[in-house]
């Protein structure tokens, strides 16, 4: 009987017998599960003496690098036992390892049998345990001869100093000092190798465990040994319910088990995982379809993960949404994807285009307004990608309508009606961007009624991470849809100047730059605008001198006419009707402006362009009388009359 990863081990050992330690594990766990690995040191070989015939000849006398530093083992004592040493060891225990772990010994055993399997496991705990005898036995010892090492240093340092006085020199005596510490030095650095090489030279464990200088050994030893003694029956029983294909079971026990919810899902990934160890020798598209099969009744965060982190799924999900019966499979695969690039990407490469055929033909078979789920797939690809894969693929003839072939203003149209739908419902920021850029090309209506529909401005900012070449034409201008836009955002932006709210993320400050440039279109509007709203309370949202987000720094202006008491208001009107006479309006049609004991009160600030110095808004001025006993004998008088 072969082993279930010989032929992985030959071509392995071809590629990596001349890379460093570390390289070599590397290599290793990109596997989806290496820990199949480890029936190299619990299963003997079935070739003569049990020594796997004649497949460790092809290296005989070679040497590779190990776990030790700057050493050089043979290649059968690396690959089949230092190798899966590193695997068992290496790291510390943790779930998804355990999950792992657990689904390569159920197959395992299945492989070998349960009999030849446990005598495996057992002999190979036998071995762990004597380790741990042998290292605590190495440890005394190296603590022994390090102690003899350090006494003898002392008594020859305590030597050297009584016969200080017969050096010739101090520098001389330095000099031998120096020398004895050097020495000392150099024997405790060697004394753990010397002990491991004369008195346990036939322990590969041992030898592993010191060379590999594992924090904590004695523990991770006794974890693993722990693991093969007590084997786990829960893990056991969902194989053999898996197997049978029960659904209800599991559905059951997953659902009345959340706190093993988590390890159950890296456990099932990690179990119906497709790799060089398993492909040839289980049935994996049956444990893939059972998977398939047990999202779509739960649909669960952790399962749905658990598919995506399932090496080669792609051919199952294809087979089980284009050509089974479960078809709303692939809109929920879809819509939980939306927000990891990973994701879609599996998609997109591993399912969509390597089936585009068979999904070029479905888009042209579907409505998107009737069956939107259908077709959501579409959010996998870029939209411009999408639509110039369509007109080149055989369902995309832009000529010819025959056979139900949609021409490219259909294909365009529902490309239109899908990216709409799918900004109601909710898309990721991310996609966003591209899907406002299509509708911007193609159905500037949707995309305006978008824009108007839009609550705060964290639902606008991700709009402005599209080109500038996009968005400006689709804002800049006195059109009708422009203004009216225009003027929307504007109010966006008032309120949330008002609420003082953070922006989103990192990327909302750009963003909001090339907003507030859209609104800058028409400052003079923008400026207006805003006094109008607050007419009455305006000095409450001027905006500190240091605020980053005030209405003055996004648009690039100036107020005139906010600082100052009274007397520094009557003084800065009074020069202004001198120098600028056209940026102060009264509040009166005719004022009162000659005569002593009249003073200019500023109603509400002007505004002036920062960049071009064009005037915005002019100074709404009040004159009043400062000297109070001519108010009193002009009301005095108005009684009079």
């Amino acid at each position: 009987m072969n082993r279930v990863t010989e032929s992985w081990m030959r071509r392995f050992i071809h590629t990596y017998k001349n890379a460093s330690f570390m390289d070599k594990m590397s290599a290793v766990h990109q596997e989806a599960n290496p820990f199949y690995l480890l029936e190299w040191i619990m299963i003997d070989g079935d070739g003569e003496n049990g020594k796997d015939g004649g497949f460790w000849h092809n290296w005989e006398g070679e040497r590779t690098p190990g776990a030790e530093k700057g050493g050089l083992l043979g290649v059968e004592t690396f690959f089949k036992y230092e190798l899966p040493y590193e695997l068992c060891f290496g790291e510390p225990a943790d779930e998804w390892r355990s999950a792992l772990l657990q689904s390569a010994f159920y197959d395992l055993t299945n492989y070998y049998g349960s009999d030849r399997w446990e005598e495996g496991c057992a002999r190979f705990r036998g071995e762990i345990i004597q380790t741990l005898q042998l290292y605590e036995e190495y440890r005394k010892e190296v603590e022994e001869e390090l102690r003899k090492l350090r006494q003898q240093w002392q008594e020859e340092t305590e030597e050297l100093e009584q016969e200080a006085e017969q050096w010739e020199s101090e520098a001389v005596l330095q000099e031998e000092r120096k020398t004895l510490n050097r020495r000392y030095e150099r024997r405790k650095k060697e004394a753990p190798a010397k002990i491991l090489q004369k008195s346990y030279e036939h322990s590969l464990l041992l030898r592993y465990v010191v060379h590999r200088n594992i924090h904590r050994p004695a523990e991770r030893l006794k974890v693993f040994a722990q693991r093969l003694e007590k084997r786990d029956e829960i893990v056991r029983e969902w194989c053999r319910r898996i197997e049978s294909g029960d659904l209800s079971y599991i559905v059951k026990q997953y659902s009345e088990n959340g706190a093993q919810a988590s390890f159950f899902s890296k456990w099932l990934s990690a179990y119906a995982g497709k790799s060089e160890f398993t492909r040839r020798a289980f049935d994996i598209p049956s444990r893939q379809r059972f998977l398939l099969q047990f999202i779509a009744k739960t649909r669960s965060e952790p399962v749905i993960d658990a598919v995506f982190r399932t090496s080669g799924i792609e051919d199952a999900i294809t087979t089980q949404t284009l050509h089974g019966a479960n078809p709303e499979l692939l809109h929920l695969l879809v819509w939980s994807s939306l927000s990891y690039p990973d994701r879609r990407k599996l998609l997109r490469e591993g399912v969509i285009l390597a089936s585009w055929t068979r999904f070029a033909s479905e888009f042209a078979d579907t409505d998107p307004e009737s069956d939107f789920e259908r077709l959501s797939w579409v959010f996998c690809l870029d939209p411009e990608s999408l639509q110039q894969r369509l007109l080149r693929s055989p369902a995309g003839d832009t000529n010819s309508t025959a056979n139900n072939r949609p021409t490219s203003e259909e294909i365009v149209r529902k490309c239109c009606v899908l990216f709409a739908e799918g900004i109601r419902r909710g898309v990721d920021p991310d996609l966003i961007v591209s899907l406002y850029g299509y509708l911007a090309k193609h159905d500037r209506e949707a995309f305006y009624s978008f824009v108007h529909g839009m609550k705060s401005l964290s639902d606008a900012l991700p709009m402005f991470e599209a080109p500038q070449r996009t968005i400006a034409p689709l804002f800049r201008g006195d059109g009708v849809r422009q203004t009216s836009a225009r003027k929307h955002l504007q109010q966006l932006l008032y309120l949330w100047l008002e609420r003082r709210e953070s922006l989103p993320d990192h990327r909302s400050e750009e963003q909001l730059c090339k907003l507030a440039a859209v609104v800058s279109f028409d400052k003079r509007a923008a400026v207006l605008g805003w006094l109008q709203r607050h007419e009455r309370d305006w000095r409450l949202y001027l905006g500190a001198d240091g605020d980053k987000y005030s209405l003055v720094r996004l648009l690039k202006f100036r107020w005139l006419g906010t600082k100052g008491d009274v007397k520094e208001q009557h003084a800065a009107v009074e020069q202004w009707l001198k120098r600028h006479s056209d940026w102060v309006q009264f509040e009166s049609d005719t004022p009162l402006t000659e005569g002593s004991g009249m003073q200019y009160r500023i109603v509400k600030p002007g505004a002036i362009d920062a960049e071009t110095g064009e005037l915005l808004a002019r100074v709404l001025v009040r004159v009043e009388w400062a000297d109070e006993k001519q108010v009193s004998q002009l009301l005095d008088d108005l009684k009079n009359l």
